[in-house]
């Protein structure tokens, strides 16, 4: 781990000192971007922090959908259609207001469901 930080800097020593060589040399070229990019990825596989690197374990259990869907459907109903509803209300205290205005728009439309 003592080394690492040497290392480091001379990835980015050699990618600042390509990038501004190959630039010179390559002013249209996307060969500057490809040495860059290898440099990058060379320098953040190295310095990644043990934490970001820890395999992690997630528990996933494909059944736990059919447990809870009854409860979802009593509170965001089926489709989530009482979901959805909430949510084109707004939550800044006037649902009642535009529910109201929205009653008002849809008379004669027909309710399908």
């Amino acid at each position: 781990m003592a080394a690492q930080p040497a290392l480091l800097t001379l990835l980015a020593i050699i990618g600042v000192v390509s990038a501004s060589v190959d630039t010179q040399r390559y002013p249209n070229s996307q060969e500057p971007l490809t040495i860059k990019g290898i440099v990058t990825s060379i320098r953040y596989a190295l310095s990644a922090s043990p934490t970001y690197l820890a395999k992690q374990r997630w528990h996933f259990d494909p059944e736990v959908s059919k447990r809870r869907n009854r409860e979802y459907e009593r509170i965001h109903g089926h489709h989530s259609v009482y979901l959805i509803e909430r949510l084109g209300l707004g939550e800044d205290g006037r649902e009642e207001e535009r529910r109201r205005q929205q009653a008002i728009r849809d008379i004669g439309v027909p309710i399908t469901g």
